[in-house]
């Protein structure tokens, strides 16, 4: 919205229709600004629509419409992606992957595994930037000059994600509300898959919101002999522990996993100087961004605006960066004028 406003577009904002309300506040705040400062409120405009009379190919075929800025389900958004071609309009997606985390190595397993269970927590695993897939060799994780077996690092890490659930004060803000019946019967689905369950899901009151929806994360235990399950999507608060033979096979999945399905974030842990470029150069080369042993308070989850590049460009899972300067230039053509002297 502000890149299209920013680079002298006219802006129609087409939320989802389950979902109009929050970003009709902000387009009517937009309006505001825009005629306090003399200028034609109509610059912005929403387009709203239902679920059984969808706008969105509509708008995407309209001759009047030059630049599409796309963010949603991949599903959909390759549908846009191609009908945005046919018509020779530029378009810019940020749809999902399957964002993954290695466990190898670490000096403190408590503060990483705090920082893991935030991250998996936040939102109720409602960002597309939320860890799926958590991949450690079958002997362990390192920690300081101890192996700890996989079903100790798990068992850590259900501790952490019980800690800030069942926090009165922090648990509840930090899952928020499931939006979706869908990511709740998804819930559903994964808990009935037949996986070791590491940790199950349960509703979480919400004060002062007694009709929410909330549920708490669910994890998983499995091992690569079931690929054909965790690697695709399971958007909402569902991950999976994934056992893999060594470093190398966990690396070897998350590579294949971003060449196939995209992924907008990875996080590894690592000591070890040589693994941790070895994740570097194959994880950055597949085109995803990898984040290092965040045990603070930076989460994996979440690109600072000004710091930070949201998504690559590169990936299945979008074909723009937030923000670079292709972002920008791509929204303007440079047409020119020739006169006789």
């Amino acid at each position: 919205m502000f890149a299209g406003l920013v680079t002298g577009n006219s802006v129609i904002v087409k939320p989802h229709s389950g979902a109009v309300y929050p970003i009709a506040i902000v387009v009517a705040a937009v309006r505001d600004v825009l005629a306090e400062l003399g200028m034609d409120p109509n610059i912005i405009q929403m387009a709203v629509d239902t679920a059984a009379s969808p706008l969105t190919l509509e708008l995407v075929r309209h001759p009047s419409v030059g630049v599409i800025d796309y963010t949603g389900g991949p599903a959909f958004g390759a549908i846009v992606e191609k009908i945005a071609a046919e018509h020779r309009k530029v378009v810019f997606t940020e749809k999902a992957g399957v964002n993954c985390v290695i466990l190898d190595s670490t000096d403190d397993l408590d503060k990483a595994m705090d920082n893991l269970a935030f991250s998996l927590t936040l939102y109720s695993g409602q960002m597309c930037t939320a860890p799926q897939n958590i991949f450690i060799a079958k002997d362990g994780m390192l920690v300081g000059d101890e192996h700890v077996p996989v079903d100790a690092v798990a068992g850590k890490l259900r501790e952490k994600i019980d800690a800030l659930v069942f926090n009165e004060k922090a648990g509840p803000g930090t899952l928020g509300a499931v939006q979706n019946p869908i990511t709740a019967a998804r819930v559903t689905e994964a808990s009935a898959l037949g996986f070791e369950i590491v940790r199950s899901s349960e509703s979480v009151v919400q004060p002062g919101f007694d009709g929410s929806r909330s549920m708490s994360p669910l994890v998983l235990k499995t091992d690569t002999a079931h690929a054909d399950v965790y690697t695709k999507e399971w958007f909402g608060p569902i991950s999976f522990i994934v056992v893999t033979d060594s470093f190398e096979d966990s690396l070897n999945e998350v590579v294949s996993s971003v060449h196939q399905h995209g992924a907008l974030s990875s996080l590894v842990y690592t000591t070890n100087t040589g693994r941790m470029q070895l994740a570097e150069d194959a994880i950055v080369t597949a085109g995803a961004p990898v984040a290092f042993n965040f045990n603070s308070f930076v989460w994996v989850n979440q690109s600072a605006a000004f710091s930070d590049f949201h998504g690559t460009g590169c990936t299945p899972a979008g074909n723009a960066t937030f923000a670079d300067w292709q972002f920008v230039t791509n929204r303007y053509n440079v047409v020119g004028v020739r006169k006789q002297a």
